[in-house]
């Protein structure tokens, strides 16, 4: 479903949740190998570089926070569940941990441990209001595409699975949402049916955020639509309000609405084109 180094709580769950904060940092793309006339090989290249500059952030510190997940079902219902969030530092990998109570007294949990070479662990625990407990850990990419706890935020989504996919491709510039973005295109290189066969970010230029993303099955059809929701303006600095995640497929949705300190401060739809 999931910016620059983390400042508070909220900017700490970004890297799971790829949220918007801005601020004055500049990230440069790095240069990998030296030029070549091949245009299909620098896209290569350059591609590999940018998913390696998003996935690698780590936020600065530990931190928590809250929200509410609301989702519309597609056969209409709209259920809302209330999620705490963690984040959790150690020497070489980051964990967050999203723990989502249901109303009829369930919990399930979902542990994404970040690693620095290597792709995203998972572990889902669901507790019953009985207190029964089971837990899984899906080790096969293939098991990664399935939602947590019943949402459209799929495992695949929470740990940004797709930028560890080998084939990353640089597909140019575009604006969005007001703000100059590369454009990423991640393949996956077994696509089962259910899974995405390749998913498209538009990344900040300045910040190496993402701005959205569009996520394609197996036939090559836009499967789900990620994008950040309202903002809300703190001193220089701009703090994520909600965030969608669209299945365009079933027509479902599922909105995480963050809590926001004063509800007062001001909310604006898009970020500005250059923040200072």
């Amino acid at each position: 479903m999931p910016f620059p180094r983390a400042t508070n709580s909220l900017l700490a769950l970004a890297r799971g949740l790829t949220l918007i904060l801005v601020t004055a940092t500049s990230l440069a793309l790095p240069v990998r190998a030296a030029d070549t006339s091949d245009a299909a090989a620098k896209a290569v290249v350059k591609g590999r570089a940018l998913a390696e500059l998003v996935r690698t952030q780590r936020p600065d510190r530990a931190a928590a926070s809250r929200g509410i997940l609301k989702t519309r079902t597609a056969d209409g219902r709209r259920v809302s569940v209330p999620l705490e969030v963690r984040v959790e530092i150690d020497t070489h990998s980051w964990k967050t941990i999203y723990r989502a109570s249901f109303l009829d007294g369930r919990v399930e949990t979902l542990t994404v441990e970040n690693l620095e070479d290597a792709s995203p662990r998972f572990a889902l625990r669901r507790a019953t209001a009985g207190g029964q407990v089971t837990e899984i850990r899906p080790e096969r990419a293939g098991q990664w595409f399935a939602p947590f706890a019943a949402t459209d935020f799929w495992f695949v989504d929470l740990g940004m699975a797709f930028l560890h996919w080998p084939e990353q491709r640089w597909l140019g510039t575009e604006t969005r949402r007001t703000r100059l973005c590369n454009m990423l295109e991640s393949v996956n290189p077994t696509p089962a049916p259910g899974a995405y066969k390749r998913v498209v970010t538009w990344v900040d230029e300045k910040t190496a955020g993402i701005v959205r993303a569009e996520a394609y099955d197996a036939q090559d059809k836009l499967l789900k639509e990620f994008s950040p929701g309202s903002f809300a303006k703190v001193g220089t600095r701009y703090e994520l309000r909600d965030m969608e995640i669209r299945n365009e497929q079933t027509d479902s949705r599922t909105t995480l609405v963050f809590e926001i300190d004063d509800p007062e401060k001001l909310g604006v739809k898009h970020l500005p084109a250059n923040p200072n």
